[in-house]
């Protein structure tokens, strides 16, 4: 979207050019469709060409950047032979696929499709009717016209490329390719509005339609969130849980054999299997899945409470004692991760458990209250140097029971505190899609001059 927004709505070699220019090459490596951004491109350019309305060079060297870009693009292509089988493999099966995937949130009524996108193809309409007849000047003029037209085909070439992928089966789209559909909904609600402005006349009607079309939308969506929550997303949480201990379990014992039967996020056993062995690959692996960092006295999960961590080695201290870990392995992350329970935790004193580095002491105490029959994690950032554990268990009353630490890089500890916050983040989504339409109010009660962006 950048990209296209630097190239279409600035001046030929100008500053914001040439950073539409940079997220245009990004895009190339950032998304494996990277190179369909070529296409919008040279379609405005032989759009503006033939209108005859934009200055000749800029319209010839925007031309010349999508062919640049559509090279490079190709040249960069990397082949997957392995995901052949999930082709279509009939126009119908490629058609119906396409169809549901416009149709997000709802894929499952592909007849939304057309509802959700009349806004965009009316406006792409009356661009062409530009090439002869120019019912208003202020559509052919307006470079925000050309990035709503160029930002949908984007869109549509991606839903395109997808449903060739994917469609193979006849199943409903997977939900996680609705972030590139779902940007074609804000682009057919700009759409009225761009309307809106080109019709002056008829801007009470285009601000009533882009006031229903957010609410069909905003109705939509609530609807497919309830059908998630009451189903999918819990089976989806499970499904997850069970992909993360069978890549958790080869990562510890490189068992390929056990790993192999086991439930897999990616199909191909040893495709996954040659990845996950991968140095650089297991450096940056989240925590969920990581290796912990051994550290010697530890033991392998036991019979005693809480129940055993799935491949994780722990120390229970169930008596009166006292006791320091051998040092602990160099640390490369910036905090760690580690699973704490017992009811020593849950007095009021000192920490039971503490780590020492030079003369720096940190009390570990877990983030939620602990239970007897429960593992609870405790966050802290990773010590610099050596450091080492300092456990005190008082009595078997007040056992105690930890797990050796997993690092976690500072942007995932962050971000998981990010998510804490999801109500706020929620209200926060809403009240940004509820201020469109009144933006878009306030926006058509002033004057637009042809060279006006959206």
């Amino acid at each position: 979207m950048l990209s296209l927004a630097g190239l279409l709505t600035s001046p030929a070699l100008s500053v914001r050019w040439w950073g539409g220019l940079l997220c245009g090459l990004l895009s190339l490596v950032s998304m494996g469709s990277g190179l369909l951004i070529a296409a919008p491109l040279a379609a405005v350019a032989v759009l503006r060409l033939v209108s005859k309305i934009s200055p000749r060079r800029d319209a010839l060297v925007l031309l010349l950047t999508a062919f640049f870009i559509g090279a490079l693009g190709t040249f960069l292509r990397t082949p997957t032979p392995w995901h052949d089988t999930l082709h279509a493999k009939k126009v119908a099966e490629f058609l119906l696929y396409a169809a549901r995937y416009l149709a997000w949130p709802l894929p499952q009524f592909p007849w939304l499709a057309p509802l959700f996108w009349a806004p965009w193809f009316s406006l792409l309409f009356l661009r062409l009717r530009t090439l002869r007849v120019s019912p208003s000047p202020l559509l052919s003029l307006s470079p925000s016209s050309d990035f709503l037209l160029a930002a949908g085909t984007w869109v549509l070439l991606q839903v395109a490329a997808v449903s060739y992928s994917r469609a193979g089966g006849w199943g409903l789209p997977a939900s996680r390719y609705g972030d590139i559909v779902a940007l074609g909904l804000v682009i057919s609600f700009f759409s009225l509005v761009q309307l809106a402005a080109t019709f002056p006349a008829r801007r009470r009607t285009f601000a009533t339609l882009a006031t229903l079309h957010l609410a069909v939308v905003a109705a939509c969506i609530a609807l497919a969130t309830r059908e998630v929550l009451a189903g999918p997303l819990p089976a989806k949480k499970t499904e997850s849980v069970a992909f993360e201990r069978s890549v958790q379990a080869f990562v510890l014992t490189d068992d390929y054999e056990k790993f192999a039967k086991s439930p897999l996020p990616f199909p191909l056993a040893e495709w996954l299997a040659r990845i996950v062995r991968r140095p650089d690959i297991r450096a940056i692996l989240p925590t969920s899945v990581r290796a912990p960092l051994r550290v010697e006295g530890f033991s392998e999960p036991s019979e005693l409470t809480p129940p055993a961590l799935i491949q994780r080695r722990t120390r229970h201290h169930t008596a009166a004692a006292e006791w320091s870990s051998p040092p602990i392995p160099d640390t490369t992350l910036g905090w760690w991760k580690i699973e704490t329970a017992g009811p020593a935790f849950s007095t009021s004193g000192p920490s039971p458990l503490r780590v020492v580095a030079g003369s720096t002491e940190t009390a570990i105490t877990p983030t939620r209250p602990p239970l007897l029959d429960q593992w609870r994690a405790a966050y802290l950032p990773a010590p610099a140097g050596t450091a080492i554990f300092l456990a005190r268990s008082d009595s078997s009353e007040r056992w105690l029971a930890f797990s050796e630490p997993v690092e976690m890089s500072a942007l995932s500890y962050r971000t998981w505190q990010l998510t804490k916050h999801g109500t706020w983040l929620l209200g926060a989504g809403l009240f940004g899609l509820l201020s469109l339409p009144v933006g878009a109010h306030f926006a058509l009660r002033r004057p637009v001059h042809p060279s006006d962006p959206l």
